[in-house]
């Protein structure tokens, strides 16, 4: 497993990449000295919570993005939670895309399978309180 340095390291170059960022850019959107950033992107410097919530928000991305080796590592919940916290741009409008399909197929699925009805409104109503309570 590889230490969770190396992998924060990895993926603020990445995230820096894909804005076209430099080290001076990032380092003045986050507030910190060019030389901390180096560090960081070596993975030769462990920074404290604050200047790593500096870098997440000068890299418009959450924190978990930034621990991660692979994105399908972060819990489902937590993206969910991302997505609909603005952090995921034009994916929020997927995810009630997504939601509202759900809706109608259990819409769908009620009135198919009388057997099933308790279950699925079941189902359904939790799901319309996880997205109510965002």
């Amino acid at each position: 497993m590889k230490d969770i340095k190396y992998i924060i390291a990895d993926n603020v170059k990445l995230y820096q990449k894909k804005q076209n960022l430099t080290q001076f850019e990032l380092a003045e959107k986050a507030e910190l000295s060019v030389d901390s950033i180096k560090r960081i992107e070596h993975g030769s410097r462990t920074m404290l919570l604050e200047n790593f919530m500096r870098i997440a928000d000068a890299l418009d991305v959450p924190l978990s993005y930034l621990m991660y080796e692979d994105l399908n590592q972060i819990p489902i919940t937590e993206r969910i939670l991302n997505i609909l916290n603005n952090k995921g741009g034009k994916a929020a409008g997927v995810f009630i895309t997504y939601a509202g399909r759900t809706v109608i197929w259990f819409g769908q699925a009620l009135i198919a399978s009388a057997k099933r009805t308790k279950r699925c409104i079941g189902i359904l109503c939790a799901f319309l309180f996880f997205l109510l309570k965002q």
